[in-house]
């Protein structure tokens, strides 16, 4: 059962929409950004960033990594 809490993830690659498919399991989640996920994985898709935020009680940005 999914909660009625939406978490917003924004951009990043393609390990961004593993979380967004791993936290569309129990939340609501919507995504605006460069990599393409389907609402058919039970994630919202928005096209602009105001939509994808908007009643979000989360954000998740990308961070960037080096090693």
């Amino acid at each position: 059962m999914k909660r009625k809490i939406k978490i917003a993830l924004m951009g990043g690659d393609l390990r961004q929409l593993v979380v967004a498919r791993e936290l569309a399991k129990v939340y609501e989640v919507g995504v605006w950004g460069a990599w393409s996920a389907r609402e058919t994985d039970g994630i919202a898709v928005y096209s602009t960033i105001d939509q994808a935020i908007e009643g979000a009680a989360a954000v998740i940005l990308p961070l960037p990594a080096s090693t």
